[in-house]
This record gives structure tokens, sequence and C-alpha cells, in this order.
């Protein structure tokens, strides 16, 4: 049987919002973080390149990247590789997501395939800066320019860029981080989803 169109409901996914927002406030050093099962189609080696090349300008940064997963031994490779040994953390597993986003200043999600899940609007919900990859899901939230930034995929010069903007200018971040949070509350907040489709 064919359903009626206006039976059919379409759900964005949605969190519920604990967090008020915070202005940027940068670390020293300032702390890149990314989170996610560490398998080649998220893309953390292009990450990795991408925070070598911050480094070799200059910038004073440090890497936290949390999870684990079969490309672990490949990672620390190219950490080793690159002399950053002293500079890349690997939390390993979060259990603790709240923690985790205290402890960084910007997010990045350098995944190659990616679809629209959670860990951006957490990211966003801590009021973190944003730099994903054109990878399918990060472009249906992110608006570059408007509410984070967007890099090619499979590119550590694109990250690399994108990353050194919000680096240098905190004001753009923090404008960013602010309209990405706003959006957060008007589109994306479980509450008043629940809400409005319930009276729908």
């Amino acid at each position: 049987h064919e359903i009626e169109e206006k039976k059919l409901l379409s759900l964005p996914n949605m969190i519920r919002i604990k967090h008020s927002y915070n202005p940027i406030n940068y670390s020293s050093p300032i702390v890149i973080g990314s989170l996610g099962r560490f398998v080649s189609k998220k893309g953390f080696v292009y990450l990795i390149e991408a925070f070598s090349m911050l480094k070799k300008a200059g910038h004073n940064i440090v890497l936290l990247i949390g999870g684990d997963g079969e490309d672990r031994a490949i990672l620390e490779k190219k950490v080793k590789e690159l002399a950053l040994e002293k500079l890349v953390v690997f939390h390993g597993w979060v259990t603790d997501k709240d923690e985790f986003f205290k402890q960084i200043d910007i997010f990045c999600l350098p995944s190659i395939n990616e679809p629209f899940g959670i860990i951006l609007l957490e990211a966003i919900e801590h009021s973190k800066p944003i730099v994903a990859t054109l990878s399918g899901g990060p472009a249906e939230l992110i608006t570059e320019g408007k509410n984070g930034l967007l890099a090619d995929i499979e590119s550590s010069q694109s990250l690399y860029n994108k990353l050194e903007k919000l680096i240098i200018d905190p004001r753009m971040a923090h404008k960013l981080s602010n309209m990405a949070y706003s959006q957060l509350k008007e589109k994306y907040d479980i509450k008043i989803n629940l809400h409005f489709y319930l009276i729908l």
C-alpha cells in the first residue's frame, strides 16, 4: 500500500541541550580535538598531516584525538614519522564527552565519508568552532563561513587552511560557533522538536 505523503514525517537528528553557550576563550596552547573510530574513512591521517603543517607554520597547538580502532597503529606511525609524539595525544575511547569537550578549543571532523551523526551537534552544544569536511552529512549542517568551515575531503592542505583561519581569528571563530549554537537550539533541540511534532 502506498502511504499518503502528508502522513510521512521526517525527523532530524536531535540532542538534549544541557549546556549554555560559552564565548570563545582559547587556551595556550590551543587544543584541536577530534573524535571517532580509528578507521580509514574517518580521515585522521589527513588531520595529523594538517596538524604537522600548522606546527611548521609556528602555531602553538596540540592535538587530542579521542577514540580507538583498527587503524591505531597506522596513526601512531604517522605521528612518529612527523616527530609529533609530544604534541599529539591519543585519548582512547571517550566515555565522558563533557570532559573531552572541556579539554579542547576547536573541533575537527576530517572524515572521508560521514553520515549526519550527532558528534557535530555535541561539539556545537559545547560551543566549539568547527572544521568539518565536505563528506556528506556535515555539509547538511555546516554552511561555509556562517556556522563553521568546510574543508575538501582527503586534503591535509584544505584542513590546514581552514584550521589556521580559526586559530588566527578567535573573533571569527566566536561568530561561527555562536551562530551554530543558535541554529542548534532552533532546529535540533529534542525538547523543541518533539513538542512541535507532537502538536502536528
